[in-house]
């Protein structure tokens, strides 16, 4: 634009040259000739003028315009947000150095390349869609996708594509805007996981009042079974007692004690685990414990799977939690169980012990040198993947299906045997089964030796004992008892009679043994009345609550407390004990037979 109007003032300034030669030329013109002529070279004069002075605004303007352009390709440059301008077969022909760096390339490597090619392949069909949409509808479109990095971590970014169609209306070129959503994708999984946690707690939560709900049924059905137990159990030593050295009677009558013994161990294991309280750790011998747990694995567990047991006859004892233990052992034999429940298979349980030297801490450094018992849970089920035996002990992971695993089983497992100074090993191949081992510190090997229960072992007095329970049969079988030591027993049903007797005669009884649960006046309160009255008589209470005895031992007016269903030669010892602490001397008086 510029050539042309130098070019048109160069035109003119001949002109107006060419007009003066002419006046010179020719000074016969007449007058009226020339002043038109002077005119017309005024005129031009004036023209030329104006062009120079639209020349200068020209040129002033095409410096504006270079300079804003300048100004719009660092504004395009260094944009927040990544620009790419791609051609009719999506290869990018323009891009920004956000853009660039957002695909994390190169600039060059960039242009004249699809852009598809720096998009995650589950992302690209939506892209070219989205595309296409906005080829169609003329209007601009949004998509979020993940870009295919491959150097670093996955990038999240908003793509806003617009197409822009040239003036014939057939070739069209694409913009894109890519907005970096990285932060905001992160912010909403940490809010997911958020809230999954606190999804997890309120289950936590909802089982931890379902187990509530169940220890308080347990404590109640316990109790009532506890004296039932304790019944059996009395009566069947006191039974034991009378029956000949050798004969069938006495074989018979031990396994009924054995029987007694299994289910009062079993209520506590009941109670425990309902509870969820934490315990102390005590001697505690696997075998039995491992045999009761696939007893009771049995009558939930699919015909089509046989159950192996390999358990040494040596009676094995670990140094821990029962409620733990226990509930390994479930976890490992549930846990074998799934993988074969749609299948037939073999759940083999196998224990023993075994002893590791100083060079096992080179494979185990978990574990030092010394005697372990092994318990191993082999399975045939569907194995394990090697690319996820590695995360199988992590915290929600899970091989199974959502209704059928939390991932929380073998987490759990593994926490618990560490607490206990043990390891936990899997080897696994899928198709074929699964076996873990789990290795636990030995305690010490426990005598097989069957105890006699002869009274004549157990320390005698002939003091006098006022008994109190609520149920006839256990006071029946317990005066019994104490008697064949050598005591005098007054029995009782009731503690407010109980209460009365004693407050008529005080000095009649050395001892007060009585239950805690009962009508009117629990043995508690029983135990602060009599003390009331004559605060030196000792207090043995008996209880089948187990989480009321650290309470109970820490009643200044309570001597002992005992653990229905009561052991009676512990009962006998603590009885004896407590009597010779008390240095009450023996009162006078006769009993009520």
């Amino acid at each position: 634009m510029m050539t042309g109007l130098q070019n048109t003032a160069a035109k003119f300034e001949r002109l107006r040259k060419q007009a003066e030669g002419l006046i010179r030329l020719q000074p016969e013109i007449d007058s009226q000739s020339f002043s038109d002529i002077l005119e017309l070279i005024q005129e031009l004069n004036i023209y030329q003028t104006e062009l120079e002075t639209q020349n200068q605004q020209l040129r002033k303007a095409q410096e504006e315009l270079t300079s804003l352009h300048k100004e719009y390709e660092k504004l395009y440059e260094f944009a927040p947000c990544g620009y790419v301008t791609l051609n009719s077969r999506g290869i990018v022909s323009r891009a920004n150095l956000m853009a660039v760096n957002l695909l994390q390339t190169e600039k060059d490597a960039l242009l004249e390349a699809s852009l598809t090619r720096f998009i995650a392949s589950d992302f690209e069909a939506v892209f070219l869609k989205s595309r296409q949409e906005a080829k169609e509808s003329g209007e601009r479109r949004s998509v979020e996708l993940l870009l295919d990095n491959r150097k670093e971590q996955p990038q999240w970014v908003r793509m806003e594509i617009e197409a822009d169609r040239a003036e014939n209306g057939e070739e069209v070129q694409w913009l894109v805007m890519l907005i970096d959503i990285q932060e905001r994708k992160q912010a909403e999984e940490k809010l997911l996981r958020q809230a999954k946690e606190r999804e997890n707690l309120e289950k936590q939560f909802r089982q931890a009042q379902k187990m509530e709900a169940v220890g308080t049924l347990a404590g109640g059905i316990a109790h009532d079974f506890n004296n039932i137990l304790a019944s059996v159990i009395g009566y069947a030593e006191l039974a034991l007692d009378d029956a000949p050295e050798g004969s069938m009677l006495r074989d018979n009558l031990f396994e009924v004690l054995a029987a007694g013994n299994r289910a009062k161990e079993l209520v506590r294991q009941i109670l425990t685990v309902s509870r969820l309280e934490n315990h102390s750790r005590q001697a505690v011998q696997i075998n039995p414990l491992l045999k009761e747990v696939l007893k009771m694995l049995r009558s939930t567990m699919p015909a089509s799977i046989e159950i192996r047991e390999n358990i040494t006859s040596e009676p094995l004892i670990v140094q821990a939690d029962p409620t733990q233990i226990h509930q390994v052992l479930v976890n490992l034999a549930t846990n074998a169980m799934q993988s074969m429940s749609d299948r037939e298979g073999v759940l083999e349980v196998r224990l023993d012990s075994v002893s590791f030297d100083e060079n096992i801490q080179d494979t185990v450094p978990d574990l030092s040198p010394g005697e372990y018992v092994r318990l191993a849970v082999n399975d045939t089920g569907s194995g394990i993947p090697g690319d996820r035996i590695e995360k199988i002990f992590e915290p929600y992971f899970t091989t199974k299906a959502k209704e059928t695993g939390t991932g929380l089983g073998l987490s759990v497992v593994q926490g618990i045997v560490r607490s206990h100074h043990g390891h936990i090993t899997v080897s696994s191949e899928p198709g074929t089964g699964s076996t873990f081992t789990v290795y636990l510190p030995l305690v010490q090997k426990a005598s097989r030796e069957r105890p006699d229960h002869a009274f004549e072992q157990l320390p005698t007095g002939n003091e006098h004992i006022l008994l109190i329970d609520d149920e006839p049969g256990i006071v029946s079988m317990q005066k019994q008892s104490l008697e064949r030591l050598g005591y005098t027993v007054t029995g009782k049903t009731g503690s407010l009679e109980a209460l009365e007797d004693f407050r008529s005669s005080p000095q009649k009884f050395d001892l007060v043994f009585t239950d805690m649960t009962m009508p009117k006046l629990t043995g508690e309160k029983l135990s602060a009345a009599v003390k009331d009255i004559r605060p030196d008589v000792p207090v043995i209470l008996c209880t089948g609550y187990s989480e009321k005895l650290t309470r109970l031992r820490e009643n200044p007016k309570i001597e002992a407390v005992l653990m229905k269903p009561l052991d009676f030669a512990a009962t006998a010892k603590t009885i004896r004990a407590v009597l010779d602490d008390s240095k009450v001397s023996p009162a006078s008086g006769e009993a009520d037979k």
